[in-house]
């Protein structure tokens, strides 16, 4: 992971190229690996996450270091709306009215009112 972003493997815009080589320039490189072995063995949460009676939306970009379909097959495992925004790993991030827009939809859905 480290050595793609080093080299820019999905290309980002030079301001976000910059400001992540510097993060991963303060952060352990053991650290980055702990978080890559903790994703490996995350327990597997999908029955509960599926029974919850919550609105679930999985969002991703459709530039992201993970195939789309692993989203969108999880997304129909626990039953939550899936969603593709035109940007890379970061949606909140890059797309943040979308996102907020797509939320605010899904919990309407829901029953969730914020105005309560």
């Amino acid at each position: 992971m480290i050595w793609g972003v080093k080299k820019n493997f999905i290309p980002a815009p030079p301001d976000r190229l910059t400001f992540v080589r510097a993060r991963f320039g303060l952060t352990r490189r053991d650290s980055v690996g702990d978080m890559i072995g903790a994703m490996m063995r995350h327990p597997d949460l999908r029955t509960q996450l599926k029974s919850a009676p919550v609105p679930k939306l999985v969002m991703v970009g459709e530039h992201d270091l993970w195939r789309r379909e692993e989203h969108a097959a999880f997304a129909q495992r626990i039953g939550a709306d899936f969603v593709v925004y035109a940007t890379g790993h970061s949606p909140c991030e890059f797309t943040p009215h979308q996102v907020t827009r797509d939320l605010i939809s899904l919990y309407r859905r829901g029953g969730v009112d914020g105005d309560q």
